[in-house]
C-alpha cells in the first residue's frame, strides 16, 4: 500500500519452467498454479491447478554397485500413472509404464522390479489422472554398475548435454 506495509504474501515453491503462481481467480484468496503466464491479467481465462503430483522415488540411491540391482519405482501420491526411460530422455506417457498408485495410495506395478545390470540413467515421471493437479517433476538416477573409478564422477545427463558442454547455450 502506500504506506509501505505489506498487503499480501507468499512463499513461492519450486515449479517448473514458465508455470506461474497466482490467485485462483480475480479476487480469490487462494493460490494456484498456471501453465500459461499471464502477468498483469486475469487469471479467469486459465487453468488453475492445485498443484503437482509427488515425483516419484527409487528404491536405491544413485551411485556406484558392484553388481546388478532391483529398483523399483513408487509415488507417494495416490492416482497416478508412472512412466519411466533407461535412455536418458525425459519421460512422458509415451514411454515405458512401470504401474498405478490407486486412490488409496497402493502401487499396482506392471512388473515388480527393473534390472539395472549395466551403467544406466534412468528418470521417471509420475502422470496424474486428476485434472486439479500438474504431472510431477522428472525424478532422475545414474546407476554405475561393475564401473572402476579413482576420481570423482558426476553424472550429467539432459536432452542438450552437448550444448552445455560444448558451450553452445550462450549466444
Amino acid at each position: 500500500d502506500n504506506n509501505e506495509k505489506i498487503v499480501d504474501y507468499i512463499k513461492l515453491d519450486r515449479h517448473q519452467l514458465n508455470h506461474s503462481v497466482g490467485r485462483s481467480f480475480d479476487g480469490a484468496s487462494e493460490w494456484s498454479i498456471f501453465t500459461e503466464s499471464t502477468p498483469g491479467l486475469s487469471n479467469s481465462n486459465q487453468t488453475a491447478y492445485n498443484g503437482y503430483v509427488s515425483a516419484p522415488t527409487f528404491n536405491f540411491d544413485a551411485g556406484f554397485y558392484a553388481d546388478a540391482i532391483l529398483l523399483e519405482i513408487s509415488c507417494d501420491s495416490p492416482g497416478v500413472e508412472i512412466y519411466y526411460t533407461l535412455d536418458g530422455s525425459a519421460p512422458d506417457s509415451g514411454s515405458d509404464y512401470y504401474g498405478y498408485v490407486d486412490s488409496g495410495g497402493v502401487l499396482i506395478p506392471q512388473n515388480s522390479s527393473l534390472v539395472i545390470n549395466n551403467t544406466t540413467v534412468v528418470k521417471a515421471v509420475a502422470i496424474s489422472q486428476d485434472a486439479s493437479f500438474l504431472n510431477s517433476f522428472i525424478e532422475t538416477n545414474t546407476y554405475f554398475i561393475n564401473e572402476d573409478h579413482s576420481i570423482s564422477v558426476i553424472s550429467v545427463a539432459g536432452v542438450l548435454v552437448d550444448n552445455l558442454l560444448n558451450g553452445n547455450q550462450i549466444r
